[in-house]
């Protein structure tokens, strides 16, 4: 599903994408009821400021702002305890992927 408009991020799907393209994307993200529970979180467009808020966070960052297209946010729920980030990637330029990678050939 992909979000133009501030709200709540749905915990049913394991991808949400983020546009900001028309203006700032200020979202959450509640507390989940499935212990290991993986949600994915990929900003499309952050011409506008563009962020996430966890209800219950396992750490001190509870709000995770995106500046650059192709940013990803994955956490975990935890249980009690909250979300946890599980990885933040930036989506980089690279013209030999394969490369860099000893997987891709």
């Amino acid at each position: 599903v992909t979000y133009t408009s501030d709200g709540a991020i749905a915990l049913t799907e394991a991808i949400s994408i983020l546009n900001a393209s028309g203006s700032a994307l200020t979202m959450t993200l509640a507390d989940s009821s499935t212990v290991g529970q993986h949600k994915q979180i990929v900003a499309l467009n952050v011409d506008n400021t563009c962020s996430v808020t966890v209800t219950t966070s396992i750490g001190t960052g509870v709000t995770y702002t995106f500046d650059g297209v192709g940013q990803t946010l994955t956490l975990v729920w935890t249980g009690s305890n909250g979300w946890a980030v599980f990885s933040g990637a930036q989506n980089t330029t690279s013209t030999d992927v394969s490369g860099n990678s000893p997987a891709v050939s």
